[in-house]
């Protein structure tokens, strides 16, 4: 519900893409929050204590992770 989410220019492409709906979330309902959801399971399972040597082991497990458990996240 941030202020630039509602701001003419995002208003404007909204009306260009009427398939598209924005759902305003209370901000006190993060469980509702899917995206949220995904980055808090991501973080305990793959980037907490962690010690990545590159960016692309980072991104390898990262990867791997979403291979393995993205689909039971939604």
């Amino acid at each position: 519900n941030w202020s630039a989410h509602k701001s003419h220019d995002v208003k404007v492409w909204n009306d260009l893409h009427p398939r598209m709906h924005l759902v305003y979330l209370p901000s006190n309902a993060s469980f509702l929050n899917k995206i949220a959801r995904v980055f808090a399971f991501l973080s305990r399972d793959v980037l907490q204590n962690s010690n990545f040597q590159t960016v692309r082991e980072a991104m390898e497990r990262i990867s791997n992770y979403f291979e393995k458990e993205g689909s039971i996240m939604v």
